[in-house]
């Protein structure tokens, strides 16, 4: 059977924060795909998003099928060299046509904060033998160790891991402060000569030559061709772009030219815009017509290329949710955390497996291709256009709703309302879409209950004192609806 690979782009410093969030969703379904506690997990086929590779000694790697486009200096932490694998190097290449003496002058890198510090320490002790009790499984290990009780262990509190996550909160200024999965080095391009806090790059216009010399647009097009050449069977792109400002351009660009290589593959586009940014606007009349302007062009360029269209960024975003989530206004690491929950929910069905992988208890509900998926959105007229919200946490909804909704032939909940269902989640969405209400008329292509437990180390929490539902037992429901 064909993989049916996508292939993801990131556009932009917000999208890649955004993109932290998804790529660290998706290595905590794998995590529990792979150890077998989570039987929803494994209906998830984790090749449309990974790619299989080895590392120069031979050593296998599974790393997500992306490129990430950035501006320089926005990669903290993470080191951008030939080689993922090996330590950085601090020699550099003679410059050949001068002979006279040359001054270096090398910034300090960026260390590595606690979190990124305590992964490194998990993966080392992960691979030594002494991790053999852990490797048993988690019902095996806590047998084995006598600690095991009638119910189910809770995560360990005082776990370096956890504790180092809690840090996060205040200490978060790259998206690769906390991002948890591998990049190969192929996924990772920074525009030449822009760079993050000193260029001008906020419009549209602003990133209109940054693809216009043929040497700079084919080696960002040699990163994704690098990976589209080793797919089987290509579904499409999946697409978060920062399309606001420059990146909006750069975004059109990239989509214009792939689209001479892969005419007919469907590209699903997510328009993220950073509320803090809206808010800053607000503030400067002109600021806020250029804002505009760049939204528009893009939107008007974007739509022409992408199959799919949809419009992510909400100003109240960080009170939409309250009481039952914390989401701190202004701060990347909080609303990103949002949107990629939406859009993780959002695109559920093309990340299926098409039948019930071995060893699953059954089959996934709602699995479409790529595709189909943008073939149902675009059912009015072919529209490109469409809007998302979704509901974080949906406890309002009865579980017996849920049951009913999802049971396609019969069971003890057969008999109840999915009515029921529907209506609690419609009444509990909240429009993550600027100018689109969640509750209108536009009929409802989806709506996705995956349940799935939140990441240990999201920053998505519920308030002290909120009447919510266990949080083991959170729904991340997300909605898209047609364009009018």
């Amino acid at each position: 059977m064909p993989k049916s690979e996508i292939i993801t782009l990131q556009l932009g410093n917000y999208a890649n924060f955004v993109g932290s969030h998804f790529w660290n969703f998706q290595d905590e379904l794998l995590g529990r795909s792979s150890s077998g506690e989570d039987s929803s997990a494994q209906q998830f086929n984790f090749d449309v998003l990974y790619r299989v590779g080895e590392t120069a000694k031979g050593d296998p790697t599974y790393t997500p099928r992306t490129v990430v486009f950035d501006l320089k200096g926005s990669l903290g932490s993470l080191p951008c060299q030939d080689d993922p694998y090996s330590s950085s190097s601090s020699e550099f290449p003679p410059v050949v046509t001068w002979s006279g003496e040359t001054a270096t002058y090398v910034s300090e890198p960026v260390p590595k904060n606690s979190f990124l510090q305590a992964l490194d320490a998990e993966a080392e002790e992960s691979a030594s033998p002494e991790s053999s009790l852990a490797a048993q499984g988690p019902e095996d290990a806590c047998q084995a160790s006598g600690e095991c009780g009638d119910d189910e262990v809770d995560l360990d509190e005082d776990d370096p891991m956890m504790e180092a996550a809690k840090g996060l909160e205040d200490s978060v200024e790259y998206w690769t402060d906390y991002l948890k999965a591998q990049l190969h080095i192929r996924s990772i391009y920074q525009l030449p000569g822009k760079w993050q806090d000193t260029a001008v790059f906020d419009g549209f216009g602003d990133g209109a030559d940054v693809l216009a010399s043929e040497d700079m647009r084919e080696e960002a097009l040699d990163r994704v061709r690098f990976f589209l050449e080793e797919c089987d069977h290509l579904q499409g792109f999946h697409v978060l772009a920062e399309d606001q400002g420059g990146f909006g351009a750069v975004t059109s660009a990239l989509l214009t030219h792939l689209r001479d290589d892969c005419p007919r593959l469907p590209v699903v586009l997510f328009s993220l815009r950073p509320p803090e940014v809206d808010a800053a606007f607000q503030a400067d009349p002109a600021g806020e017509k250029r804002r505009w302007l760049s939204r528009g062009l893009a939107a008007s360029s974007l739509t022409s290329v992408a199959s799919v269209y949809v419009p992510v960024g909400s100003r109240s975003v960080a009170s939409a949710f309250q009481p039952s989530l914390h989401i701190r206004a202004g701060c990347r690491f909080h609303t990103s955390s949002v949107y990629a929950a939406a859009i993780e929910g959002a695109t559920t069905p093309y990340r299926l497996h098409p039948t019930p992988p071995e060893g699953a208890a059954e089959s996934a509900q709602g699995r479409m291709s790529l595709d189909e998926y943008v073939q149902l959105l675009r059912c009015r007229g072919g529209a490109p256009l469409a809007a998302l919200a979704a509901s974080m946490p949906a406890a309002a909804v009865p579980q017996h709703a849920v049951d009913a909704r999802m049971e396609q032939r019969g069971g003890p909940h057969a008999g109840a309302s999915r009515g029921d269902c529907a209506g609690a989640l419609s009444r509990s969405l909240v429009s993550l879409t600027d100018g689109v209400a969640a509750c209108t008329s536009t009929p409802l292509v989806r709506i996705m209950s995956l349940r799935c437990q939140p990441s240990r180390f999201g920053p998505m929490k519920p308030l002290e004192g909120s009447q919510t539902a266990n949080p083991e037992q959170w729904h991340f429901p997300s909605r898209i609806s047609c364009g009018a």
